[in-house]
């Protein structure tokens, strides 16, 4: 179980930790960037990961995935195309949801990581750890 716990939540934080650093690289250090090959891979990678794993996740984490996703969606077509393509995405948003989605994954992973302590068994990897 710890192990399936591991594989959902690391890469998940793995992704949103380097759109951040993509964010200060560009310099908006509290912000989100990519480019649109990146995240269209990165979305297909996260959308198989929800799909197998999204019973690991709490409600709130579930609530921001179906939430975020859209908006992960339009910003791609958006830098594909040079122009926005829906109606409804507004890049504030997108960064808005962004963090959301980024700390819920955080503090659950926090939450899952000291249970697995109080009952005693080890921490997850040492990679996820790092979050």
């Amino acid at each position: 179980m710890r192990e399936r716990i591991d594989k959902f939540y690391s890469p998940l934080l793995f992704h949103f930790d380097h759109m951040k650093s993509w964010g200060a690289f560009v310099g908006h250090p509290e912000g989100y960037a990519f480019d649109p090959i990146t995240l269209t891979s990165k979305l297909r990678d996260m959308e198989s990961i929800m799909r197998t794993g999204i019973r690991f996740a709490g409600e709130h984490v579930k609530t921001l995935w179906h939430e975020w996703q859209p908006f992960a969606v339009a910003a791609v077509e958006e830098r594909k195309e040079g122009a926005k393509t829906y109606a409804a995405f507004d890049q504030q948003k997108f960064q808005q949801h962004s963090r959301a989605l980024h700390r819920a994954l955080e503090d659950d992973y926090a939450k899952l990581k000291r249970y697995f302590e109080e009952i005693g068994y080890m921490p997850l990897t040492d990679e996820a750890l790092s979050h």
